[in-house]
C-alpha cells in the first residue's frame, strides 16, 4: 500500500520508514524541493483557516530540519505541511529545546528514533498544536 505525503502521522507511515532513495547522480528522488523560506506560506495555504492566527503562530517542523543535512529524511517528508504544526513562540522554543536535548543524548539517532521522538512530542503537546 502506498502512503502519500499528505497524511497525518498518527502511526508510522510507510514513507517515513523507507530509506531515502538516491538517483544515479546522487540526488534524492521524488518529492518537493527544500523550501527554506516557502514552508510557512505552504503551511498556511494548506490550512487557510489558520491564516487569521498567522501573526501569533510559528510554523514548527515536526521532523527537525537538521535531519536534512544528515540525509536521514527527504525534504518532501520534512516540508510536507501535514508534518508541520502552528504553535506559539513559547511552545516552539520548548519543543526546539527538547529536540536539542534529544540530539545531544542521541548523536547517532536513526530514522526510527527520530520518528519515535516526534510522536512523543506530538502526543505530549497535542493540545498546543494546530491543526
Amino acid at each position: 500500500m502506498k502512503v502519500t505525503l499528505k497524511c497525518y502521522i498518527s502511526s508510522v507511515p510507510e514513507y517515513l520508514l523507507r530509506h531515502n532513495q538516491k538517483a544515479s547522480d546522487g540526488s534524492l528522488t521524488d518529492g518537493l524541493a527544500h523550501l527554506p523560506r516557502g514552508y510557512r506560506a505552504a503551511f498556511f495555504k494548506e490550512f487557510p483557516s489558520l491564516k487569521p492566527l498567522a501573526k501569533k503562530l510559528e510554523v514548527h517542523h515536526e521532523l527537525p530540519q537538521r535531519t536534512l543535512k544528515e540525509d536521514l529524511f527527504h525534504p518532501a517528508e520534512i516540508n510536507d505541511p501535514h508534518v508541520m504544526k502552528g504553535v506559539t513562540k513559547e511552545v516552539h522554543e520548548a519543543i526546539t529545546t527538547e529536540w536539542e536535548r534529544f540530539f545531544f543524548l542521541n548523536p547517532n539517532a536513526n530514522r526510527k528514533a527520530i520518528i519515535d521522538q516526534m510522536q512523543f512530542i506530538r502526543n505530549r503537546d497535542r493540545s498546543e498544536m494546530l491543526p
